[in-house]
């Protein structure tokens, strides 16, 4: 909703949290893009039909979702042929949130995604994916107020459907 009211009114306003009881309201600009929309939908059960995207870009979700194996499916399945996936991700699974988590004692979660989306690893999944690009330990910093940051290190696959 609040991504949908930036991209209608062109401006974003937000409260920054500074301090423990202490915070500011910020408002900018914004540009919104004619090729993007913005849709609140379930990763599990999303509102596209098959093979209908481009380009999925998944920025820190396969860790923060109750089935990321699911979650993978579902993107494969609106992915048209040739297309793209792009998938960041600390690998920070909690036991709260996921059900699955998509690594095992001998294998990091990172090369499991990637063994994963080539085929290698749980073939009756389906996936054939080629690996254009990846990168890992890339510095990610979230502050949660003035005073307080998270550091993560994420890693980075960009992959094509075959």
């Amino acid at each position: 909703r609040l991504a949908a009211g930036f991209q209608r009114t062109g401006k974003i306003s937000y409260t920054r949290k500074t301090r423990s009881l202490g915070s500011e309201k910020l408002t900018s600009d914004f540009v919104p893009s004619n090729n993007a929309l913005f849709l609140l939908a379930d990763i599990h059960n999303p509102p596209f039909k098959m093979e209908t995207l481009d380009f999925i870009s998944a920025l820190n979700v396969i860790d923060s979702v109750r089935r990321p194996l699911t979650a993978l499916g579902q993107m494969d399945a609106m992915l048209k042929k040739n297309g793209r996936l792009f998938l960041s991700s600390p690998y920070v699974w909690n036991a709260d949130i996921s059900e699955e988590w998509l690594e095992t004692e001998d294998i990091d979660p990172h090369s499991f995604v990637k063994l994963l989306l080539t085929g290698k690893m749980v073939p009756e999944c389906g996936f054939n994916y080629r690996i254009v690009r990846e990168k890992t330990g890339i510095p990610w910093r979230l502050r949660q107020q003035d005073t307080q940051q998270f550091k993560y290190f994420v890693d980075i696959i960009l992959s094509q459907k075959m």
